[in-house]
């Protein structure tokens, strides 16, 4: 990790050293509200990512799904399955090369990092 950080990526950095990863949402008024893990590179695991989720919900899905990635229950390519609530959410875990995982870019510096998006199935 890069040695001269802000003072915001300088609290990832603790959060990160503290919990193995934090989760880094990202909403604000016209923008697609997205969120994205930061720490999994460390361990040599590509970040997870959602998009399109308020930030509470999107961190609860990928605290919930970063135990089993990295565990290895979860393949690229595949099917997750996590309750929110009484309710059943499920993704399809896909290669993501939009660059939205910046916090985690930031701290490693690097321009991009490898990152799995969840893509959520819409509720009917």
């Amino acid at each position: 990790m890069t040695s001269t950080l802000s003072p915001h990526l300088a609290a990832v950095v603790d959060g990160v050293r503290r919990h193995g990863w934090i989760v880094q949402a990202v909403e604000g008024e016209g923008i697609t509200p997205y969120a994205h893990t930061v720490g999994l590179l460390s361990i040599g695991m590509p970040e997870l990512l959602v998009v399109g989720l308020p930030g509470p919900v999107a961190a609860h899905l990928l605290n919930a799904v970063a135990p089993r990635w990295m565990a290895g229950q979860i393949p690229l390519g595949g099917r997750v399955t996590v309750m929110v609530g009484d309710t059943p959410r499920t993704a399809d875990v896909v290669w993501h090369t939009g660059g939205l995982a910046v916090a985690a870019a930031a701290v490693y510096g690097r321009e991009n990092v490898a990152a799995a998006e969840l893509v959520w199935t819409r509720e009917k």
